[in-house]
């Protein structure tokens, strides 16, 4: 019956899709979680290089919540990791909806017999498989699915959840499917930025950007600043805030933002649904300088040219405004979540152009060399170094220039080294560096190019030339990685562990990063269960075919990814 289990399956798609024209609250699906609603994160936030695509539901400070499909449908992905999402789960719907929940500690005994068994045919601990059919693992609506957890890149025990088009794999905010979720507090602005944005603009008598912060007028959500803010040329603005939520302590992202000055609309945006093809380009949305610097997020009210997020919903000039005639000008920031509860920020623009005198007196503008089209490919050669962009690497026009570094180094290295200087602070897209090595052939697997001590993932070819992709400027040299990983297993030899539920080990690596990471009992292949922000290893004996009351040879293998390899054998009794 082979054929009848892939008819089956496909059977499973011709239902027909609801469209997401309808309303999402229409779909009727349910809370993933048994316990009061309260919320950690909602979606879209701002978080490192990416936008938050789903909502976080607290879990009372605890793991092992019951998590519930939201509808009838079929684990189709299921992930153990030991970073990002963790131990997480892919339902797909046959309403056009796939449910995903992450940061688990545990699938359902009938889920997690068949994840478990991919795993064991794989041999795959750090594992992601999204090929599971309809007939292997289907839930009815309101099924026990798994338990909350802590696992993958969490910070404290909750779940992770996000509903998507299971066409489009774009995350839909799960507010819009929870009318029954009620907030009525107002997001909270804290300050703003202004951008001078070229060198004949200027904020405050000033080249470059200044940032001003927000008072609050009472508590009906408005804010104002101290005083005017005189400016002229083409300027840029940006903001920085939170939105809140009733009854609790916890910071959000805001739902909609929207930039007016003198009732035109500039700027606005609405955070409905997030691709992870442009979810990148959050760094383009924020002011990616200051945040690096200050660890502040502000959201430009301004697009770059190659900024391709799909959440505006109108857009004049850019965003920016033109202060080219001496004039006064009224601008207002509105803020606010999904439920409507907003706040204002109104300001005033005092358009001067610069006097002589105050212009004499500016900082010269530093030498910038040759501005470059961040919509042309480009392509730069010093010596035996390369550096190559497509037309998607900058988010906006750039500079660039690269040279050789001469000065004693503290390492060794086996290429020339090379700075890259550009005024881009972070890359859209990967470049593509090269450089001629001079390594010996029995060195070649454990080289990688290194930028302030860091590795960056390194391919050399059978002439000694090595490639990396980047996305960010600085220095560049070969070094090679030599030293295997460390495990730290305290486990007596002989260990009687009848009583145990499972093995435990740290693992660590000083360089290039943990590779992989196997164990087996007796020669043969185990599961391990591995949490990266513990550094800490997991052997369940649940998973472990043994012999009872026998002693047993454990060996632990632990690759890094330059292939340096540490090998940690003990013995127990079980």
């Amino acid at each position: 019956m082979p054929h009848l289990k892939k008819i089956l399956s496909l059977a499973f798609f011709t239902l027909p899709f609801l469209t997401l024209a309808q309303k999402p609250a229409s779909y009727n699906v349910l809370l993933p979680v048994d316990i009061p609603v309260a919320l950690s994160g909602n979606f879209g936030e701002l978080r490192a290089n990416h936008f938050h695509s789903g909502i976080d539901f607290k879990t009372q400070q605890v793991i092992g919540k019951n998590i519930r499909a939201i509808e009838e449908g079929y684990v189709s992905r299921a992930a153990v990791r030991p970073s990002g999402y963790g131990m997480c789960l892919y339902v797909t719907h046959p309403n056009g909806l796939t449910s995903v929940y992450a940061h688990l500690s545990a699938f359902s005994p009938r889920i997690d017999s068949v994840v478990r068994a991919k795993q064991h045919e794989m041999k795959s601990n750090n594992f992601d498989f999204a090929e599971f059919d309809s007939l292997e693992m289907p839930v009815a609506r309101g099924e026990i699915i798994a338990l909350s957890g802590n696992s993958g890149s969490s910070g404290g025990p909750h779940l992770h959840f996000e509903i998507r088009n299971t066409v489009t794999e774009n995350a839909l905010d799960p507010l819009q499917f929870y009318p029954q979720i009620i907030d009525k507090a107002r997001p909270r602005i804290t300050a703003i930025g202004v951008y001078a944005m070229d060198d004949n603009s200027f904020v405050a008598q000033k080249r470059g950007k200044q940032f001003y912060t927000a008072t609050a007028k009472g508590t009906s959500g408005e804010y104002v600043l101290a005083k005017p803010i005189e400016v002229w040329g083409n300027i840029g603005f940006s903001i920085q805030g939170n939105d809140l939520m009733t009854g609790q302590s916890n910071v959000y992202g805001f739902y909609h933002v929207k930039l007016s000055c003198n009732k035109q609309v500039l700027y606005e945006r609405v955070m409905d649904e997030v691709s992870f093809a442009t979810t990148n380009d959050l760094n383009s949305l924020i002011d990616y300088e200051e945040r690096a610097k200050s660890k502040r997020y502000f959201e430009k009210a301004f697009v770059d040219k190659n900024n391709d997020l799909h959440i505006y919903t109108k857009l004049h000039n850019s965003g920016i405004y033109a202060a080219t005639k001496a004039d006064t000008a009224q601008c207002e920031f509105v803020v606010s979540d999904y439920h409507n509860n907003a706040a204002s920020l109104q300001f005033t623009l005092l358009q001067k152009p610069l006097a002589d005198s105050v212009l004499r007196k500016l900082p010269k503008l530093p030498e910038t060399g040759e501005w470059f089209d961040c919509k042309e490919e480009f392509a730069y050669s010093l010596n035996d170094f390369t550096f190559t962009a497509s037309d998607k690497t900058f988010f906006t026009d750039f500079t660039f220039s690269a040279k050789e570094v001469t000065t004693p180094a503290k390492r060794t290295y086996y290429s020339k080294r090379y700075n890259i200087q550009t005024n881009q602070p972070i890359f859209k897209k990967p470049a593509q560096i090269s450089v001629q090595t001079n390594l010996p052939d029995s060195l070649r697997s454990k080289a990688l190019f290194e930028r302030g001590g860091a590795a960056v993932f390194t391919k050399i070819n059978d002439e000694g030339i090595a490639t990396a992709s980047v996305k960010f400027g600085g220095t560049y040299g070969i070094v090679v990685d030599t030293t295997a990983p460390k495990i730290t297993l305290n486990l007596a030899q002989g260990a009687n562990l009848q009583q145990s539920k499972f093995i435990s080990f740290k693992i660590s690596d000083d360089f290039s990063g943990i590779g992989s990471y196997n164990a087996y009992i007796n020669d043969k292949w185990t599961l391990l269960d591995y949490d990266a922000k513990t550094a800490t290893v997991y052997l369940y004996f649940k998973y472990a075919d043994l012999q009872p009351d026998t002693m047993h040879d454990l060996r632990i293998e632990v690759s890094d990814v330059s292939g340096n390899k540490a090998v940690k054998v003990a013995r127990f009794y079980r």
